[in-house]
């Protein structure tokens, strides 16, 4: 939402576990090891899914946006 203003929701049956904002995009992981990759505005998937087998402890970006780093549960 901004400024009180509801612009799109979404559910998801996954618990989302990291959350990283980059330009125009959501990168989400997820409890189940689901890496999501969506559109800011849309918040369509742009990607299928990249299922990682273990939960998703935390997302970030490198600096040029070249990578994309993630933390996962041993």
């Amino acid at each position: 939402s901004v400024n009180g203003c509801l612009l799109s929701c979404f559910t998801t049956e996954e618990q989302i576990t990291a959350l990283h904002l980059v330009s125009e995009y959501i990168i989400l992981g997820t409890i189940h090891g689901s890496l999501h990759i969506q559109d800011l505005f849309s918040l369509d998937d742009l990607i299928t899914p990249l299922a990682l087998k273990v939960p998703v402890r935390c997302v970030s970006v490198t600096k040029e946006l070249s990578h994309i780093l993630v933390g996962l549960d041993d």
